[in-house]
């Protein structure tokens, strides 16, 4: 007697289309002859727009190419984006509206060598459409109504949610040579139709020593900002301003965190090296209301060999933060990743080792909450890789995938749709050439996914599917289901957070068809849990979670 297995499913078709993509990794997409300073950013529709700067002598000025998702260059020649009153303009930032135009934050001015160096630069704020021509005037928005002659060391800038932009920045006012920059640091608030909202000179912060060092912004998620600045040798301090500019608290730490994420709880999640001997790489999070949740000294990641590490940080769709960092000592540097949940436990029972005397390059999130991850090789080739991990550390692709045999420097990495990414950076010589990669979220250079998503009453016999557990929330009975194309070795196990096997649910060969298995997890305790289905070279993981 047959058996017939009805299930709602969503059934894909998927194409890979013709692309001007290299799928050679010795030929990349060239994106300009020379330039640095690279900032990249997505354009919305699977492609990259990015700036950068060309330096000729005494002039620096600032351009733009955009590169869509078949990999073909939109203008014959980079479009001129930043410049300002000064010959000396240098990219700051670049991000791009949902309504297809593009804000940049960058700084103009001017250098002089006599009789002693000196420099005067001013920050300012651009709008452009999508074919690059300029919405707010020749030079854009001086963040200051008055020109303050002074130079600027440090700025940062982030996207306010609404088409306009914050910015924080110190000016020097005083120098000497040993041992201190004095600076005065503001804040401004840009609204999307160019007005300064903060005051016509910005907000006056502080004065402090070395503030260039590990300065940024950070937009929260009820209108204000976090920032960041050193006040003196042993204090760091992260501060937090409401929608209009006035200070809610302060955090003082004895180190500074070089990086920040959003934790979409309304805090923070930041890293930084403290110098101790071993140095230790330190994570922790902070809330809207300025609590330590991660302990006053942080979670220790790992020992490393210099002071800035500058760990990269990747908050997935399950609400873990991945942490990917090199530890950067002379003889046997590693490439390593990790994951920890917002409550702050390690997910993973060893760090994962990604490579050998390397460096890391670039870090995404692709599809079932996995990371794609990019690495540069340090020493006697200068090849660049990168491998898909997923969310239970596994690695998925059975070898490193080569993206370029070029040195990359100032690499840059982005999420494309159907969660490929494209890799951006600079060459050797110095300023020699601006290239770009794509690879898809299977793996392949070159590889333009395009997917159209229906529903069906039937599942397709011909492919490979795993389905979202239903209930979910469940408990403490769920039903899985699950479809393969031909007569296969198949197993579905279950996994807690950190990794452990708590149960096998198929583990046998299958015909060809879809099938349905019931989970009990009548003695597990609450929590998120995954399961994952391997057929052949197919492995897919889901996430469910269990609720007494």
């Amino acid at each position: 007697m047959k058996k017939f297995y009805k299930i709602i499913f969503i059934a894909f078709l998927t194409n890979t289309a013709f692309s001007q993509w290299s799928t050679n990794p010795y030929e990349n997409l060239q994106v300009a002859v020379h330039g640095g300073n690279i900032h990249v950013v997505s354009d919305g529709n699977g492609g990259a727009l990015i700036t950068f700067n060309n330096f000729d002598y005494d002039v620096v000025t600032t351009y733009m190419q955009a590169v869509d998702r078949y990999g073909y260059l939109k203008w014959t020649e980079p479009k001129i984006l930043a410049d300002g009153p000064g010959p000396i303009n240098y990219i700051q930032d670049i991000f791009h509206n949902p309504d297809g135009t593009i804000l940049i934050g960058y700084t103009s001015g001017y250098t002089y060598v006599d009789p002693i160096p000196r420099f005067e630069y001013d920050p300012y704020v651009q709008k452009t459409d999508s074919n690059g021509n300029k919405l707010w005037g020749e030079n854009g928005i001086r963040l200051r109504a008055d020109s303050t002659g002074k130079e600027i060391s440090g700025i940062d800038f982030c996207y306010d949610g609404d088409g306009g932009l914050y910015a924080f920045w110190n000016f020097n006012y005083e120098v000497n040579y040993p041992p201190y920059f004095y600076d005065s640091l503001f804040i401004q608030h840009i609204s999307n139709d160019g007005v300064r909202l903060w005051g016509e000179n910005g907000i006056f912060i502080d004065d402090s020593i070395f503030s260039a060092l590990n300065l940024w912004v950070h937009k929260d998620d009820s209108g204000g900002i976090y920032i960041q600045y050193r006040k003196k040798n042993t204090e760091h301090y992260i501060k937090k301003y409401d929608a209009i500019g006035n200070l809610n608290w302060i955090v003082v730490n004895l180190m500074s965190f070089p990086r920040v994420i959003s934790d979409d709880q309304g805090g923070i999640v930041v890293n930084g090296v403290k110098v101790v001997l071993p140095r230790q790489l330190i994570i922790n999070r902070i809330s809207s209301e300025g609590e330590k949740l991660w302990g006053d000294e942080g979670i220790i990641v790992d020992s490393v060999g210099a002071n800035y590490a500058n760990a990269l940080m990747l908050l997935n769709s399950d609400n873990t933060v991945s942490v990917f960092w090199n530890t950067e000592w002379y003889q046997n540097s590693d490439v390593l990743l990790q994951r920890y949940t917002l409550d702050g436990d390690q997910l993973w029972q060893e760090h994962l080792k990604i490579g050998d005397l390397n460096n890391k390059a670039g870090i995404i999130e692709t599809d079932n909450n996995s990371n794609i991850v990019f690495w540069r090789q340090r020493r006697d080739t200068t090849e660049t890789y990168a491998q898909k991990i997923d969310a239970l550390g596994n690695i998925l692709w059975n070898e490193d995938k080569l993206m370029s045999y070029l040195l990359v420097d100032e690499p840059n990495v982005i999420t494309t749709e159907n969660y490929g990414a494209i890799l951006v950076w600079r060459t050797d010589p110095p300023w020699g050439g601006i290239y770009a990669q794509q690879i898809s979220k299977y793996g392949n250079l070159g590889e333009v996914i395009t997917t159209v998503i229906g529903e069906n009453n039937n599942i397709n016999a011909s492919s490979l599917y795993l389905a979202q557990n239903y209930p979910n929330p469940f408990n403490p009975i769920t039903k899985i289901q699950y479809a393969v194309g031909n007569r296969q070795f198949v197993s579905l196990k279950v996994y807690d957070i950190l990794g452990r096997q708590v149960a096998t649910l198929v583990n046998d060969e299958k015909s060809a068809g879809s099938y349905t298995v019931e989970f009990n997890a009548g003695e597990l305790s609450s929590g998120v849990y995954y399961y994952k289905l391997t057929a052949g070279d197919f492995s897919e993981i889901k996430k469910l979670v269990l609720v007494k």
